[in-house]
């Protein structure tokens, strides 16, 4: 007997059509940030996180964030969207 799941997403809402103009021009500024850059892959790990702490890879430094009572590293865009 198949299990039936209280969770139900619907494919369409990730088709790239769907998507805002706002979620677009970020992806944009994502890959037009990374594009050049080697892949975490290429690079290795602890080289591309050491990359993304000394700013090397555009967009990627990480901020702290301390809104939740601790400190948690995340990669921050900042970006103008009309």
């Amino acid at each position: 007997m198949p299990l039936t799941s209280d969770i139900t997403i619907n494919a369409a809402n990730f088709h790239p059509d769907n998507a805002t103009k706002e979620m677009r021009a970020i992806c944009d500024l994502y890959e037009k940030a990374t594009g050049s850059k080697p892949r975490w892959y290429e690079a290795g790990a602890q080289r591309y996180r050491e990359m993304m702490e000394n700013g090397e890879i555009e967009g990627l430094k990480p901020g702290m964030c301390e809104d939740y009572g601790f400190f948690l590293l995340l990669p921050i865009f900042k970006t103008k969207v009309d």
